[in-house]
């Protein structure tokens, strides 16, 4: 059998180390247009903040490629993917700026393609703009080497968003002594991940640290000038930065299926099953770049986080060695540390008239349950994350939770919220 991985990634990896624990005479190869480091991308802001060097981001040790047996094309990505002929088409990483056109065609009995997603960007305004874009963005080691070097010179930076990535580079700005100021667009910090209570929270452990957040910004412009400063404009004001930062979402990479006829999502990713198979016969697809049916939602979503990654690989792998798969079911699954304290949240945010709510509170302390008709959909811990990875579980399998167990996964003495009690929350503020 001869496996084609596109993208050296969380799902990629975790597809390569699984195939080849179940077919050790499979032939594997990845295509990779970085170094396939095999790193973590949650690490990358210890490298921004200088904390780690490359070296230490290994997950599987420079020498994974032979121990595991598996070919990499690096320095290549894909260009184009031919179903009928079960032949994926790769071109050189750069080839559109170099102007080579070599092309290397593989052919594939099963290919998984896990390409990720690329980070959305703001587009600078024509003012005096220069070719090297200052407007930065997180997604790979060399954006993460490239900030660190730019932050030697930095004194006060701007970061657009407020989701989990904005929320951590400004929380690694303050610690290193810059002057950082937030401009978030809706009303709260980490709309898509925490209830606004829990959210206050995450925004006072920033403001000790003597960031700056502004809610409610609305519409940003942003215009570079050849001084090497930028300006942005916001509701009438105007403030220059030495660095500005955004982190406003990501969008699948999938422009090289373009006429392949894999079925793509109206968000652009890739529409799979429960197994992780694509429309297409022996194509699988995983990670940032899959469009999975959600386990509490009931329909297809872009999971984009490191462990849903790590999973949809695995499940991929073993769809395409054996031929069959199970899954637990997927859900959003977002988990960060901001200021030394764990944030978590699984399945539905905001819950609907009919849902059942039970919160805790407490000094720097916030967890939330909703249920409906009896089953866990959503949980938000702040604080104190213990058994976070057994209510991802529950609320995967759509476990029924009824009184007292909702209320024991939520005890003071359990959760260390201190004196609070579990409470119920009026419909009106949910």
């Amino acid at each position: 059998m001869r496996y084609v991985i596109v993208g050296g990634g969380a799902a990629g990896m975790s597809a390569v180390s699984a195939i080849r624990a179940l077919d050790r005479e499979g032939r594997i190869e990845l295509v990779q247009d970085e170094d396939p480091l095999a790193y973590s991308r949650p690490t990358l802001f210890d490298v921004v903040a200088g904390r780690r060097e490359i070296d230490s981001l290994r997950t599987a040790g420079s020498d994974w490629p032979e121990r595991l047996g598996v070919t990499v094309w690096k320095g290549w990505r894909a260009a184009e993917l031919r179903p009928a002929e079960r032949v994926l088409v790769t071109v050189p990483a750069g080839a559109e700026r170099r102007g080579t056109w070599s092309r290397l065609h593989l052919e594939y009995d099963r290919l998984l393609i896990a390409t990720g997603a690329r980070a959305r960007r703001v587009q600078l305004r024509a003012v005096e703009r220069r070719r090297d874009d200052r407007v930065r963005v997180l997604r790979t080691l060399g954006h993460a080497l490239a900030i660190r070097e730019e932050l030697y010179r930095v004194r006060t930076a701007v970061i657009l968003g407020g989701g989990p990535l904005a929320c951590k580079m400004a929380e690694t700005l303050a610690v290193m002594g810059k002057r950082v100021t937030m401009l978030v667009e809706s009303g709260q910090l980490l709309s898509r991940m925490l209830h606004p209570e829990g959210a206050r929270l995450v925004q006072g452990l920033l403001e000790e640290l003597g960031v700056t957040v502004r809610l409610g910004c609305g519409e940003v412009h942003v215009e570079q000038r050849e001084a090497g400063r930028t300006t942005v404009r916001v509701q009438g004001e105007t403030m220059e930065a030495d660095f500005v930062f955004a982190a406003k979402g990501v969008i699948p990479a999938t422009g090289w299926l373009e006429g392949s006829g894999v079925v793509l999502a109206p968000g652009g990713g890739v529409e799979v099953d429960h197994e992780q198979r694509t429309s297409c016969e022996g194509v699988f697809a995983a990670g940032d770049v899959a469009s999975t049916p959600d386990a509490v939602r009931g329909m297809r979503v872009n999971h984009g986080n490191w462990v849903n990654a790590v999973l949809q690989g695995r499940v991929a792998a073993q769809a395409m060695v054996t031929g069959r798969s199970s899954s637990p079911g997927f859900t959003n699954w977002n988990v960060m540390v901001v200021c030394g304290y764990p944030v978590a949240s699984m399945g539905l945010v905001r819950a609907e008239p009919s849902d059942e709510v039970v919160e805790i509170g407490g000094r720097k302390r916030y967890k939330r349950l909703v249920l409906r008709d009896g089953r866990l959909v959503g949980v938000q811990l702040v604080g104190e994350t213990v058994g976070a990875g057994v209510l991802r579980y529950r609320l995967a399998l759509g476990c029924r939770v009824r009184p007292p167990d909702w209320s024991l996964l939520l005890q003071p003495a359990l959760t260390g919220c201190g004196k609070g009690r579990p409470r119920y929350v009026p419909r009106t503020r949910r």
